[in-house]
């Protein structure tokens, strides 16, 4: 099933496979970043899915005031869904984000029983 309804993102749910697909859609621009990742949570939260796998190959380098929100208010939520496994897709030039996601990861407390791997997308 295809989710419409954040425009910077494609979102379909697998309700067989209780897997939630998300991918960047939002171009170059990050303003509606947040906003995007707050509907993101409140799908995953309403669904209650236990995988996603979140495609960041086109998502803009994360800018430092994102990682700061991304730590201190979207981890911290997103660690109270029913969340089993996250696999995170990115293309091979773009570990900068990589090390987003592992810093925001590392800051947030109680993320260790979560399990999350990383793929690399041909590019």
């Amino acid at each position: 099933m295809i989710i419409p309804s954040v425009a910077e993102l494609r979102v379909q749910y697998d309700e067989p496979l209780d897997l939630m697909r998300v991918a960047w859609v939002g171009g170059q621009g990050m303003r509606q970043f947040r906003p995007a990742f707050t509907q993101m949570h409140e799908i995953a939260a309403q669904l209650q899915v236990s995988r996603v796998l979140l495609d960041i190959n086109v998502l803009p380098d994360v800018s430092v005031y994102d990682q700061i929100w991304l730590s201190a208010s979207f981890m911290p939520a997103v660690l109270r869904l029913p969340l089993a496994q996250v696999v995170i897709v990115q293309s091979p030039q773009r570990v900068y984000n990589q090390l987003v996601v592992e810093g925001v990861l590392a800051a947030a407390p109680g993320s260790f029983g979560l399990m999350c791997n990383f793929l690399l997308s041909p590019s």
